[in-house]
């Protein structure tokens, strides 16, 4: 998927429409990749294989402008202490496209970190907040299927990550 689907993709999540910048606009207009005939390692990359973010966050930090990553999750970590204007998101996996989705929705519905983890464990809410802002029952089905897939690797990461941050203040 192309940055731009990330961005429309990301909308529908949270009802929002997307702000491109109009600098930027002409790139909606690209075509996405098609996906790979093969994963690296057969392997769906839905969580960080970078152990130690917290050795970036002096290169990054306060960067503004753009932040472009590729991945799952450590880019939210990475962004935040960027502080950018605009955040562009791309992977070749649909998967981890997807899981951005995911990501969007509970940060939408969290006022604060405890909440936001909280959802990644809690399949009764989960499958309310997707009734909500998927209509559509066949996205809705796979995102919900990639959320139990992801939920444990995931919890497991943002425990890691917040360990290493609090060792790291």
């Amino acid at each position: 998927m192309g940055w731009a689907s990330v961005l429309l993709l990301l909308a529908s999540v949270t009802g929002a429409t997307p702000a491109v910048p109009s600098a930027l606009a002409p790139l909606t207009a690209l075509p996405s990749d098609p996906p790979p005939a093969k994963l690296t390692n057969d392997t769906h990359y839905l969580v960080s294989n970078e152990r130690r973010l917290d050795l970036f966050a002096d290169d990054v930090r306060d960067r503004g402008d753009a932040y472009i990553g590729v991945g799952a999750g450590q880019n939210y970590v990475l962004a935040a202490w960027a502080d950018p204007e605009v955040m562009v998101l791309v992977d070749f996996d649909a998967d981890v496209v997807d899981l951005h989705a995911l990501y969007i929705l509970f940060f939408a519905h969290a006022d604060d970190i405890e909440t936001f983890e909280s959802l990644w464990s809690d399949d009764e809410a989960v499958g309310r907040l997707l009734a909500l802002a998927e209509p559509l029952p066949l996205r809705r089905a796979r995102l919900e299927a990639l959320y139990l897939r992801a939920r444990d690797e995931v919890i497991d990461q943002l425990r890691r990550m917040r360990g290493k941050l609090e060792e790291a203040a």
